[in-house]
């Protein structure tokens, strides 16, 4: 028999998203207060992956590009967004100890930008750091071997300077998946959870003030939360787990600011 689970739940944040509340709130750019109340919305699918060109042994290769683009991030709400490839989270990097992995970037934003491969051990030209800044337009390839023994559950995202939470905030951010080169759980089914929280005005545009404003670096220095929670880009969605089976459930903190509570 299956049970669908709702993913917010179960991870110990339970109750309605309307309880929560940002310390921010008088901050709002809105003369309208946002929007308070957000149906659940689908499953918990797992994000798609990059999809890897290379057809070396041991070699992972993928195109990955950061654009303005238009998503429903609420159920029938559009929102303008940051994304890379077209999806928040983006799509995930899927590789294993051992591979050299080389990813083609190109910066469609406006602004300039970084990929930062958080908690990857590579060489420093690669990290993406604020010092390494990429101009709307240009393109740059970033590359690295996967070290043993560093198996597990990482994220990508942007690390341009002053600008790292907005960044985020507004969409670009994705997961990271290091397979153990020998996994005596491989065979297990596995989810990757990507949390996140968002805040948003009742026309569904994201409600993150510029990092320069007055408003912005209140929510930089401070840290900005977000009443809508989201699960692999969806709000309270469900996950389909039949009764006795074991999953392995790999969760990553995309939020700019949140701390959660796995319960």
């Amino acid at each position: 028999m299956a049970h669908r689970l709702t993913l917010l739940t179960l991870l110990g944040l339970s109750g309605s998203l309307v309880a929560l509340s940002s310390p921010h709130e008088t901050f709002s750019t809105s003369p309208f207060r946002a929007r308070a109340i957000v149906p659940r919305d689908g499953d918990a699918a797992n994000p798609p992956l990059l999809v890897n060109i290379s057809k070396l042994p041991k070699t992972v290769e993928v195109n990955l590009t950061a654009a303005v683009t238009t998503l429903s991030l609420q159920p029938g709400i559009k929102s303008e967004v940051f994304a890379y490839n077209g999806h928040v989270p983006g799509p995930t990097l899927d590789v294993r100890e051992g591979d050299h992995v080389i990813i083609h970037f190109r910066n469609n934003l406006p602004e300039p930008t970084t990929v930062h491969w958080h908690g990857i051990h590579l060489p420093v030209e690669s990290d993406g750091s604020p010092f390494q800044p990429i101009a709307p337009g240009e393109t740059h390839d970033y590359a690295f071997s996967v070290r043993p023994g560093t198996a597990g559950t990482y994220w990508y995202h942007p690390h341009p300077d002053r600008r790292t939470g907005f960044a985020i905030g507004k969409g670009l951010f994705g997961g990271i998946v290091v397979h153990a080169a020998d996994d005596p759980l491989a065979s297990i089914p596995e989810k990757l959870l990507i949390l996140s929280d968002n805040r948003f005005l009742h026309d569904g545009t994201i409600d993150f003030p510029e990092p320069a404003s007055h408003h912005g670096g209140i929510d930089e220095e401070n840290g900005r939360e977000g009443p809508v929670l989201f699960v692999n880009g969806h709000v309270m969605p469900a996950l389909t787990i039949r009764s006795g089976e074991v999953q392995r459930w790999r969760i990553a903190n995309a939020s700019a600011g949140r701390i959660y509570r796995i319960a």
